[in-house]
């Protein structure tokens, strides 16, 4: 074998070696931190859980599917009667999954809900984590409701025209931030984006992506009423 082999061998070598302490390490700490990050996780669900049920108290959690959009469900009783339905959705965003925490009336009607674990983008998907995100579904899905939950903008734009502003105040806001902007390129950047495709960043990517992060939440909301629906009341 020739020097120049042996050296590569060598490198090759010590390569190795290091990916092989590295994956080590990384393995320790993983199994050194994990229980503390669950306690982390299982402690921000109560806590969800505390701010989200207004009367009652959860029982114990009933698993309903490991990968659909509805994964469990507490049923939450007041004095030994059932008063709702918290149910722990996954919706699909712009950034990937959404944990959601939603509080059903027996009916389906949303009464509350929490976003939880998400990698949706600052200043934008983000904002979903405000309380005051969650308004435009509040009280909509019920089977006696006039309103099913909005899934979509134009659904949400005629439950607004249809309702007072006074009761929808964050709507009118929540629904522009996600409007389709329609921008108008010059000839040449028409045949440049047609060529290799639209652009990657500014205002579409950002209404894009608040559309999708709205359509993802909503549709996991409406699934999670549809399945409440489905229970018929049942403990």
């Amino acid at each position: 074998m020739s020097r120049k082999s042996q050296n590569i061998v060598i490198i090759g070598l010590k390569l190795f070696i290091i990916c092989l302490i590295s994956a080590l390490l990384l393995s320790l700490l993983n199994m050194a931190t994990s229980p503390q990050v669950e306690k982390n996780r299982q402690q921000a669900e109560i806590d969800a859980l505390a701010v989200i049920i207004e009367k009652g108290e959860a029982q114990p959690a009933n698993v309903v599917s490991e990968d659909g959009v509805v994964r469990s469900f507490y049923a939450v009783t007041d004095q030994g009667v059932l008063v709702s339905y918290v149910v722990e959705l996954m919706g699909q965003g712009y950034g990937g999954d959404m944990k959601m925490l939603a509080n059903y009336s027996t009916d389906g009607a949303l009464l509350s809900a929490k976003l939880m674990d998400n990698q949706e983008t600052p200043g934008l998907g983000k904002k979903a984590e405000d309380s005051a995100y969650m308004n435009k579904f509040l009280n909509k899905g019920g089977a006696d409701s006039d309103y099913p939950i909005p899934y979509t903008k134009a659904m949400l734009d005629e439950q607004v025209a249809g309702t007072t502003l006074d009761n929808h105040e964050n709507v009118t806001v929540t629904a522009a931030s996600y409007s389709k902007v329609e921008v108008k390129y010059p000839w040449y950047e028409e045949f440049w984006y047609w060529f290799w495709g639209p652009p990657k960043s500014g205002n579409i990517d950002s209404v894009s992506g608040a559309t999708i992060t709205f359509e993802g939440l909503a549709s996991a909301l409406k699934a999670g009423s549809d399945y409440i629906k489905s229970l018929g009341g049942v403990e």
